[in-house]
């Protein structure tokens, strides 16, 4: 994927970068209090598991806006971007973190969601590179089940994640 077309659907993924809006109407799942909480704590990974159809994405949604109306983190430092069969290329998570951060993301505190990670081959090592680079960032992702049974990579990371499971 050339970076024109990464650019276009990382812009295309986050609208509240333009319209300051995050769409995440519906009910608050009985995990939504906790989550926020370890949004909010030290740089640790923040994972959200679960079956398909669970509320992952929703979650996510909530989250962010969560950030927005109670840490008043601007909308131009959260980014969301969700991955497909067809987005695992390599270093992809390397060209959408770069992206997000030289062309969009302010000064304060950025938080940077993957949604379906599961997809992106080594990830792991993605992520741990990035987490170990950069500070002030918080990397939140989500996958279904198999998140960390499918994996390819060597990189556990352990001592850098909190897990939360979503569903049954």
């Amino acid at each position: 994927m050339n970076l024109y077309n990464l650019e276009e659907l990382l812009v295309r993924q986050n609208p509240q970068w333009i319209s300051n809006e995050i769409g995440a109407d519906g009910f608050e799942r009985d995990i939504f209090a906790g989550f926020c909480q370890e949004l909010n704590k030290k740089k640790l990974i923040l994972t959200l598991n679960g079956p398909r159809r669970s509320g992952k994405t929703f979650l996510m949604k909530q989250a962010m806006l969560w950030l927005v109306e109670n840490k008043h983190i601007p909308y131009k430092n959260i980014c969301y971007f969700q991955f497909s069969g067809s987005l695992n290329e390599k270093d992809i998570i390397h060209g959408v973190v770069d992206l997000f951060l030289k062309k969009y993301a302010g000064k304060k505190r950025k938080y940077i969601f993957f949604d379906e990670v599961q997809y992106v081959d080594f990830w792991q090592d993605q992520i741990k590179y990035s987490y170990d680079l950069l500070n002030d960032i918080k990397f939140i992702v989500s996958g279904s089940t198999s998140l960390f049974y499918r994996q390819k990579s060597k990189e556990s990371l352990a001592g850098r994640i909190v897990k939360c499971k979503l569903g049954a």
